[in-house]
């Protein structure tokens, strides 16, 4: 999720600069607001929020503000608090698919699966067709439906995801898994992790699932090279670990 967060910020800072015959305080609100941007893209996060509200207490009608202010919790896994920014710019802006997108995610986090679900199916239905975001609304959903154990309606989902963006590496990630809880053909669970692979080659994740599922297949070998490359990629990889030293010893053993 956090791969998607700044690249929505950044859309937002675009619509909110593009305003003419600001009044001085929407000018200053304004400022804040993209003064927040910078300290998101920076990493520094306690001064997003202040700068956030800041834009807030100015306007307190400004929509992206709190929007953008839920999003930085979200980073800072403050998530109760975080949606309720995403409740008061859905108050202020009833078609904000960004915001429902985003309220949803954080709702799974929570697992709250019913709400997050809930938020989705309403992103999709915001969402102007055209709109990259529709794919990771797609994607979000489907991940909520994998954690309710509805599988079948999750790899729906997910094919949508790719459909619309054909390079969504997360997708086919969680696509890759979902056919695995589906007990498909190898042939196409590899695929879907190679292909995750190939359009994100730093994709910890992605090596370590399909790791996991050459070592329950029997393909230790395979299944070594991709736990030691999660390793090189992320050495706190603590699952990975686990499994590179298992998988080691079992060939000291053999």
């Amino acid at each position: 999720m956090c791969r998607k967060i700044l690249l929505l910020l950044m859309l937002i800072i675009i619509a909110v600069s593009c305003g003419e015959n600001n009044t001085d305080a929407e000018g200053e609100a304004n400022g804040y607001f993209n003064s927040g941007i910078r300290a998101t893209e920076s990493g520094d996060f306690e001064q997003a929020i202040e700068n956030f509200t800041k834009a807030i207490e100015l306007e307190s009608e400004f929509a992206e503000a709190y929007y953008a202010r839920g999003v930085v919790k979200v980073l800072l896994m403050e998530y109760e608090s975080a949606i309720e920014d995403f409740d008061r710019a859905i108050e202020i802006k009833p078609d904000y698919a960004d915001a429902y997108n985003n309220r949803g995610t954080t709702k799974n986090i929570l697992d709250d699966f019913n709400g997050a679900k809930t938020d989705l199916n309403k992103a999709i239905e915001l969402f102007d067709k055209n709109n990259p975001e529709l794919a990771v609304a797609y994607n979000n959903r489907g991940f909520v439906e994998s954690n309710t154990g509805d599988f079948k309606n999750a790899l729906a989902d997910y094919d949508e995801a790719i459909r619309l963006k054909p390079k969504y590496a997360e997708a086919y990630n969680n696509r890759g898994i979902t056919r695995q809880k589906l007990n498909m053909s190898f042939s196409m669970i590899e695929s879907d992790y190679f292909m995750a692979i190939i359009l994100e080659p730093e994709f910890a994740d992605a090596y370590f699932n399909r790791g996991l599922f050459y070592y329950n297949n029997g393909k230790f070998t395979k299944a070594e090279a991709d736990m030691k490359q999660v390793l090189t990629l992320n050495p706190n990889y603590a699952p990975a670990k686990k499994c590179f030293e298992l998988l080691q010893n079992n060939g000291e053993n053999k």
